[in-house]
């Protein structure tokens, strides 16, 4: 739950997703080296920026299912953009629980 909070943070206070913020990192670039020492800062795939327009208005994190966890925080945005219901990304798991689909990916979101 910690890191999910930290990437809503960092998407938040720069404005991007934090893959794209972690491929910055990954260039070595020296100011997000440095911002990386901020508190709550972290360069993690899985925090989208939450836009109305061009406008950030707020932050979403997602952690706990390595590597598809940013396409789990779009899932997770996908009803409000195509105003549908979210069950209708729902398939049948292994066990016979509902599990989310990402568009995305064929990975579940689990």
């Amino acid at each position: 739950m910690e890191n999910a909070r930290r990437k809503a943070y960092t998407a938040l206070s720069f404005r991007t997703s934090t893959a794209d913020y972690a491929k910055k990192f990954a260039s070595d670039g020296p100011v997000v080296r440095q911002q990386l020492t901020l508190p709550n800062v972290i360069a993690i795939p899985g925090g989208l920026a939450v836009k109305v327009g061009n406008d950030v208005i707020g932050g979403a994190g997602v952690s706990g299912s390595p590597g598809v966890d940013e396409p789990c925080a779009k899932l997770a945005w996908l009803p409000m953009k195509l105003q549908e219901p979210l069950n209708s990304r729902y398939k049948q798991g292994t066990t016979g629980e509902q599990v989310a689909v990402s568009p995305f990916s064929e990975t579940p979101c689990v």
